[in-house]
């Protein structure tokens, strides 16, 4: 009689103690490894969304001065560099528009992550059945411009027009939601300027925001 009960109590001991090792087996071993490959892939697809983005959007040759207008004084010496913030702004807008629905179409598909990877060992992570995870744009793309001057000769200064773009999202979790930002830097445009660079190198054509395009 008491070893039946003895015996009992160890089933009952087992069947409650399994699902709470797995429990934490699942959240500090198989969560970590589902979160890294999660990121990984995520952050991969975005590039890749960003990317075809700026294809898109850049269909013809941009040239510097789409973008800025050197002021010369009248012994030839450079007074200003204007922004044309209505030219930037327009290219930011489409380049956020366009990224922003092209994540949103591939957050929708999700990111299949093999079965392997729940048992939180890297040489297992890429096998097993796929187990899909669906990712959201968490608020709209940000873009901002970034102008960078480097001095390349005698009196000539390389000139170059960066625009950064950052995508903020959330990866859905079945212990958790990841949040994670996926960044870009490309290079928009160039150009050697001769001669002397004032002190204030761009002075906005309009006033408002410049898009942090100061250096």
């Amino acid at each position: 009689m008491k070893r039946k009960k003895k015996k009992r109590r160890i089933i009952i001991i087992a069947v409650l103690l399994i699902p709470i090792l797995f429990a934490v087996f699942f959240v500090f071993i198989s969560t970590p490894m589902i979160k890294k490959y999660c990121s990984a892939k995520v952050e991969a697809v975005t590039m890749k969304a960003i990317n075809n983005s700026i294809i898109s959007v850049f269909t013809e040759e941009v040239s510097y001065t789409d973008f800025v207008t050197v002021v010369y004084n009248e012994q030839n010496k450079i007074t200003a560099i204007n922004a044309k913030t209505a030219k930037i702004n327009l290219l930011a807008r489409q380049i956020a528009s366009v990224t922003e629905k092209s994540v949103e179409s591939l957050g929708e598909d999700g990111i299949d992550v093999p079965f392997g990877a729940f048992s939180g060992i890297d040489m297992f992570s890429g096998y097993g059945i796929p187990v899909n995870f669906r990712f959201i744009p968490v608020s709209a793309v940000n873009c901002d411009f970034v102008s960078d001057f480097k001095s390349v000769g005698v009196n000539q200064t390389l000139h170059k027009i960066y625009m950064n773009i950052y995508v903020d999202l959330q990866i859905v979790l079945p212990a958790n939601i990841d949040k994670i930002r996926v960044s870009s830097q490309i290079l928009v445009s160039e150009n050697v300027l001769i001669g002397d660079i004032p002190q204030t190198y761009l002075v906005a054509e309009e006033k408002g925001d410049m898009l942090n395009l100061i250096p």
